[in-house]
């Protein structure tokens, strides 16, 4: 249920208000409630509020300042014990309207049971030059909590071992191995050493007819130039 706490003291009496009004959750969920101020019609340009809730039910996850009064002052938005406290502002000329931000909270749901978010304090200061505060009434939440979801286990169905009947292996019969004769390796006689010294003979006697033969024919040709150089310069003696 609803529980509304609005006492109106004429038509400049303002209200802060916590949106939703109603809400079902499950335990262990997170969800968001907004804090508002409706000005009935006049210029404000400042709104505190006190938030008030059950710490068996809820907690706090975090808490933020809003658009319509961002002007945080110092200490808030703050947390102490089950009590939020939020304290904000806006240039002038201020806010006129219904719905003006003061800030948010997101609440975690612990346990079932029906949690009451209320406003247990606050101030909405006009802008006319003396900061008159017309805050007269709370819309205050109403949260059902409900038991989380059980996630149903599927049951664990026990499958037994399949059980093999062993294999009988017969022993493999190898033939007997078959034993070859080794080859019998008949040694290449050798040539007669005396051959073999006969023909090296033969190799060292062509060489040295051969080196003497080159020897024979320089030196020829060396007697030959000679000769020929003598005549050349007795002739040209005579000459």
């Amino acid at each position: 249920m609803l529980v509304f706490f609005i006492v109106p003291l004429g038509a400049s009496a303002a209200t802060i208000i916590v949106a939703p009004s109603t809400k079902s959750v499950s335990a262990g969920s997170q969800f968001t409630v907004s804090i508002a101020a409706d000005t009935k019609g006049k210029y404000a340009n400042a709104v505190e509020a006190t938030v008030n809730y059950p710490r068996d039910l809820l907690d706090v996850v975090s808490i933020s300042g809003a658009k319509t009064f961002s002007l945080q002052t110092p200490g808030s938005p703050s947390r102490s014990g089950n009590e939020v406290f939020f304290s904000g502002g806006t240039p002038s000329p201020g806010y006129r309207g219904v719905r003006g931000g003061v800030g948010y909270i997101t609440f975690r749901a612990k346990s079932a049971g029906t949690a009451y978010i209320k406003v247990v304090s606050g101030k909405v200061l006009l802008n006319d030059g003396q900061g008159t505060d017309v805050f007269d009434g709370v819309s205050n939440a109403t949260i059902v909590i409900s038991p989380s979801p059980k996630t149903e286990i599927p049951p664990i169905i026990e499958i037994p071992p399949v059980v093999e009947a062993p294999i009988e292996i017969e022993p493999e019969i190898l033939p007997a191995p078959v034993i070859t004769p080794a080859p019998v390796i008949t040694p290449t006689p050798l040539p007669p050493t005396d051959t073999i010294i006969i023909k090296t003979s033969d190799l060292f006697n062509f060489i040295y007819i051969l080196i003497g033969s080159i020897i024979f024919l320089i030196t020829a040709v060396v007697i030959l130039c000679v000769i020929l150089l003598c005549r050349k310069s007795n002739k040209e003696k005579k000459d």
